[in-house]
């Protein structure tokens, strides 16, 4: 009879310790299942660093950007520069000047605007230029000022410091616009008239490439 006892004790004991190894086994099972490998989740972080661009990333560690510009506008040869500020890694304001034009006729565009970097690289920009124009009429030479909105789409990559930009196309439609002469001019001069309609028209301005630094 003691014997027996003794066995059921250790048969009891054996079920027993059973019980418990297979319960903390479950619970590691289902802890392995709904946790995340330490391998999973680093491949996971390093897909969203991989989503977010080289020139996106850069970006982040500026304040400051200041680029030489050239391209063309009213189809003559442009240049000029461009100094912004980054509100945020994907927004930023900026001052620009740029200039062109031949013995004839001069031109001049300084404009502040807005640009949204929409990924990577690409942006919108949208703002407001002061254009002037020079040229020469019959009876002397005209000025035509004209306030007007300036709108532009293109890229702009960021190694390090180093900033690479180009304009692919920008679009100025004159919003107002003014006319003043060399000499005293009757209003009735076709040159004149001719010259104040130059002032209102719209004008391209394509492939402006920047290069510089930001800071």
């Amino acid at each position: 009879m003691k014997r027996l006892s003794g066995f059921r004790s250790i048969l009891l004991s054996v079920l027993i310790g059973f019980s418990v190894n297979g319960t903390a086994l479950g619970q590691d099972a289902e802890k392995a299942q709904t946790e995340p490998a330490a391998e999973e989740v680093a491949a996971k972080e390093g897909k969203i660093e991989s989503e977010v661009g080289e020139s996106e990333a850069n970006r982040k560690n500026v304040k400051y950007t200041v680029l030489y510009e050239s391209g063309f506008g009213m189809t003559l040869p442009t240049s000029g520069f461009n100094a912004g500020y980054f509100l945020k890694p994907d927004q930023m304001v900026d001052f620009s000047y740029i200039s062109g034009g031949t013995s004839s006729l001069g031109w001049s565009v300084i404009g502040v605007g807005y640009k949204w970097f929409t990924g990577n690289s690409m942006y919108l920009h949208g703002g407001l230029g002061q254009r002037s124009l020079k040229l020469d009429i019959d009876l002397g030479s005209a000025e035509l000022s004209s306030l007007g909105l300036d709108i532009r789409l293109g890229n702009r990559w960021q190694w390090g410091g180093f900033t690479l930009g180009i304009d692919w196309f920008g679009y100025f439609q004159p919003i107002s616009s003014s006319a003043s002469t060399s000499a005293a001019i009757p209003d009735n001069n076709k040159d004149l008239q001719d010259a104040e309609a130059i002032g209102q028209v719209a004008h391209l301005q394509l492939f402006r490439l920047g290069f510089g630094w930001s800071f």
